[in-house]
């Protein structure tokens, strides 16, 4: 093959890992982040955390995106000024997780009594887990991708012909 022909594909090859390398990075930087920010508001990891012992009061009804059906437990709680505090949680399933009267642990953050939250695995670790999963995967994907152009271009270049002149 003619020498320029092949620094040619090897070039193509390159803008075309080069620009998928940008959006995976990209796309991984921007998870990582939503991932940081969503356990930044975790009241554990705020250190501004508050318990305190709620009751589902209501399971409330919402259509999902594929025409099915999730509850989403309505919980009350007091906190620590002793105002009666309501919020819905952020994990809807069906059948549902939780029973109207059930008794649940709930954290806060006495700043935003508003953004309490179950203590549960799921409520609270299961979103940022999910989208730092996929922030990590898309850069081990970049990591793989760049290590194997490398061995790629080190194989081509290896595999010039050496002028004899």
């Amino acid at each position: 093959m003619p020498r320029e022909g092949k620094e040619a594909r090897v070039t193509s090859q390159q803008a075309s890992v080069g620009s998928l390398s940008a959006v995976f990075m990209t796309a991984a930087i921007i998870l990582l982040g939503i991932a940081g920010w969503m356990i930044s508001r975790d009241p554990l990891f705020s250190g501004a955390e508050m318990k305190a012992v709620g009751t589902v009061i209501d399971l409330e009804r919402s259509a999902t995106g594929n025409g099915r059906v999730a509850y989403y437990p309505v919980v009350a709680f007091r906190d620590d000024t002793g105002t009666e505090r309501r919020f819905v949680g952020s994990i809807g399933s069906n059948p549902p997780d939780y029973r109207r009267g059930e008794q649940v642990g709930v954290r806060y953050d006495p700043a935003a009594p508003e953004e309490a939250m179950i203590d549960s695995w799921t409520a609270r670790l299961l979103g940022p887990g999910l989208t730092g999963g996929m922030g990590l995967l898309l850069l081990w994907f970049e990591v793989r991708a760049i290590r194997s152009a490398r061995r790629a271009r080190r194989r081509s270049h290896d595999a010039e012909p050496v002028s004899t002149r």
